[in-house]
């Protein structure tokens, strides 16, 4: 059984790397919460006089104590690391993450087809000047009506 230092007793779980290194024959390490003389999942698997790690996230057991297993032939000998790099508190869990800033805009799409033209005022009644004045948007002023 493993107590990682400096990780409070209020802990739930830890992450880290789990590196094997001078293994005299092929096997596995299982890091569990619980000891287990046969655990049914490997931590990490090694051959022999392979160096090998893997990233671990472990549930750590009463006492927030982490149980390591090496399964190999009778004889085998390998060394094992473990370096903590982080752990969880209960009531921790549901965050989103840091925020970052946001990337540099896009170019701009191409631009789209220009919609239709909208429609002419209605024709008015002519003046005085015998000019038509028109209604409507956009539409231009008519003479003016001489007073009767």
């Amino acid at each position: 059984m493993i107590r990682p230092v400096n990780v409070p007793s209020s802990a739930t779980a830890v992450t880290g790397n789990l590196t094997v290194t001078g293994a005299t024959m092929l096997g596995y390490v299982a890091l569990t919460p619980i000891q287990v003389a046969y655990p049914g999942t490997s931590t990490i698997n090694f051959g022999a006089n392979q160096d090998v790690a893997n990233g671990v996230t472990v549930p750590l057991g009463s006492g927030g104590v982490i149980c390591l297993t090496y399964v190999a032939k009778p004889g085998g000998r390998v060394d094992v690391i473990l370096d903590i790099t982080g752990y969880f508190l209960p009531g921790a869990g549901g965050g989103t993450g840091p925020r970052v800033p946001a990337g540099p805009a896009g170019p701009a799409g191409p631009q789209g087809p220009s919609g239709p033209s909208g429609s002419t005022g209605t024709a008015g009644t002519a003046g005085a000047d015998g000019k038509t004045i028109l209604y409507g948007s956009g539409a231009p002023a008519g003479g003016l009506g001489v007073d009767g």
